[in-house]
Formats: C-alpha cells, structure tokens, sequence
C-alpha cells in the first residue's frame, strides 16, 4: 500500500513537538506503516525527522516564522488557526496537493491531519487515483467519507453534531491514540507528588486540580504550556487563571519525551479532571505506559480508556477525588497497568487494526461490501477492545 501523509503547518514532525498530539500521531503513524513493509510520502515541514520513503517539504523554516512569529511555543500554546482561508493552510494545502498529483498512483490513500483546514487539499488531489482518509480525528470539522475516530464516545459526540438522529457508517470504524512504548518506562522510585500535565486552561481541569491538591495536602507539580507569566510565587496563564506557587505546588514548564516520562513514571498519581468532550485524552494513556495510576473525570474518553478500580479511578466530586488519591494502592501494579497499555495502546498493536481498516477500503476498488470471496479469516480481534 502506499501512503501520502500530511503533516501542521505549524510543526515538524518529530519527537520535539510531542506536545502537539496530531504531530505525534503523524509521526507514529509513519513508523507503524514503514514497519508493514508500505510506501510512506510525508508532506510536512523543514526539519521533520520521520521514518517515511520520501520526505516532502511544503514549508519552510523561514515560512514558518513569517507566520507564527519566534513564540516559546514550549511556555505559550501553539499559535494557530483553524481555518483553511489562514495564508498557511492555502500555502501548506497547495503545495501539497501539487506534490501528491506528481505522485499519486491508482489505490493510494491521502491521509489528512487537519480535518476540514485540509478540504482545499484533498479537493486538489480528487478521487480518481485515491482515497482520501481521516485516520486520527479528535475533532469535529471533518469532511471525508471515511474516518477513523479516536473512541467510540467521540464518534458518537462527532455524529451527533451532524445530525439530530443521525445513521452508522459502515466503513467508519475506532481506533484509538498509540504510542511508542520505548518512550515510557516504569519506576519502583515513585515519589509523593501529584501531577498535572497539559495546557494550562480551564476546560483541562486546572482549577479542579488546584481543589484536590489543596484537600488532600499533597505536593503538585503544574507541566505544559499556557503560562503567561511566572513569578516567584505565583504565574498566570494565558486565560487569566492565578496559580499560586510555593512550597506545596511548583510549575516545571514544558516537559520533552524524556521530561514526561520522568515525571509521570515518578508521580504518585496523574490527575486529568477533564472538563470538556475529550476524544481521548492522551496523557490518561501515557500515564498507565509509566506504570503510574491516573485520575480523571467520569465521562467521554475516559469511560474508555481508564479502567476505573483497575488501571485508575474516575470521579465525580472532591471527596471522591480525595479518596482516589489516598487509595491507588487498591489498583493494579504498575507492571500490570503498563502491561494494560501497551495491549491497547501500542503502534505494535494499533497497527493491524489500521491494517484491517486499510484492507476494507482497498475493497472499495473492487465489489466493496457485497464482496465475501475471502474465506481466510481466522477472528476479528482487530476491534478496538477497552
């Protein structure tokens, strides 16, 4: 199969701009397909480093600053737009529409990060050679006729919004975030602190977190971007939140690959009180990869993707917050919940459920749906399971 795989204009897609999750799923994306033995064209910025057949640069460094600016982009959010009529979506999509027609081939699929910031793209491209495909959709501006949704629970929110009674589509399906194992270990040194570890914004639950820290008197380190500005005692985010900082809550700032896992695998738990649909919630998962308990709010992703009792608690009030963090000791062992995810969770597993996805829609050239010639199948546990 061969593969043309856009990346953000605003990124490179490397393990330097983990915080970006669509980078990295791009990124991971890359390698698991490389590692099937397929053609992978990658379509991004100067600078990338991943593993693909050819590289393809449709913005440069230069570019890039003449749109974004020098912002610390490790303290301040990423500064982008989501609307295609943005000068550097018409200049990433244009160019890689030219850049894909120069290669395209007959059953090849065009595989868009952006979601409707991409349309003009795949618009440019057409469908006579290809299928264009949204494979990692956390979002709701989708537009293609096919789609692989991050969770169930989004998928249902996402349908939702596009009609009142909306129908299934049988050739949508879920396949969940994944993740490098090699980029998270486990730790028998864990230490006492709580983390939080994201943007720094309301709808993430940083208030909520300031709550539990302040009923259960534990330690709270604060990691991510959106600090506006840090002071010795105290910093205030790009919304305006006051965050005091003193001897009990600390801000580390941004944290690279190595930084997260360090700081995950050594927490005595990861809180993530969500407040927002979240689609998946990565840092839920990355969490369990370190071996380390996570707790998060009761609904969306994390009905999915934290095994309450198991893996995690999900919780509904402070005190049940509070409760949570004084009894992890009632979950699973660390080995355990790292074992947990990398069953679910790992581009070695993730893999051959894209796989099976990429086998239905190559049927597409053919008969399609009616076609039940193939009498080579064993199971179906490529479903996403958890």
């Amino acid at each position: 199969m061969r593969f043309h795989v856009t990346s953000l204009p605003h990124t490179k897609t490397s393990k330097e701009y983990c915080a970006c999750a669509y980078t990295q799923k791009v990124l991971n994306f890359c390698k698991m397909m490389m590692s099937l033995g397929h053609e992978v064209i990658h379509y991004g910025a100067e600078g990338s480093v991943v593993d693909c057949t050819e590289h393809v640069q449709i913005i440069s460094d230069a570019e890039q600053r003449q749109f974004f600016g020098d912002v610390d982009w490790h303290r301040f959010s990423f500064p982008i737009k989501w609307d295609a009529r943005e000068p550097y979506w018409k200049l990433t999509n244009t160019r890689a529409a030219e850049e894909i027609n120069k290669r395209k081939q007959k059953k090849d699929f065009v595989c868009v990060v952006g979601g409707n910031c991409q349309k003009p793209l795949a618009d440019g491209v057409g469908d006579d050679m290809t299928i264009t495909i949204e494979p990692f959709v956390g979002y709701y501006g989708i537009f293609s006729k096919f789609r692989a949704f991050e969770t169930y629970t989004h998928q249902s929110c996402v349908y939702g919004t596009m009609s009142s009674d909306p129908n299934g589509q049988f050739y949508d399906c879920v396949i969940p975030n994944y993740y490098d194992p090699v980029d998270f270990s486990v730790t028998h040194d864990r230490k006492d602190y709580l983390l939080y570890i994201g943007r720094l914004i309301s709808r993430k639950g940083i208030n909520v977190v300031l709550e539990i820290a302040k009923a259960t008197g534990r330690k709270l380190i604060l990691a991510g971007q959106g600090a506006k500005s840090i002071e010795p005692d105290h910093l205030i985010t790009e919304e305006g939140i006051y965050i005091p900082l003193n001897d009990q809550i600390s801000y580390y700032g941004y944290a690279g690959v190595k930084e997260r896992c360090k700081l995950m695998s050594e927490a005595h738990a990861v809180l993530m009180p969500t407040l927002f649909m979240e689609p998946f919630g990565g840092v839920a998962v990355e969490t369990q990869f370190c071996g380390t308990p996570i707790i998060t709010t009761d609904y969306a992703c994390f009905s999915e993707t934290v095994k309450h009792g198991v893996t995690g608690y999900r919780c509904h009030t402070l005190e049940q917050f509070k409760w949570a963090v004084e009894n992890t000791d009632k979950l699973c062992s660390p080995n355990e919940r790292r074992a947990i995810a990398v069953e679910n969770y790992s581009i070695h597993s993730v893999k051959y459920m894209y796989q099976e996805w990429f086998n239905m829609l190559l049927g597409l050239w053919g008969q399609g749906w009616p076609d039940v010639s193939d009498t080579s199948r064993k199971d179906m546990s490529w479903l996403y399971k958890c």
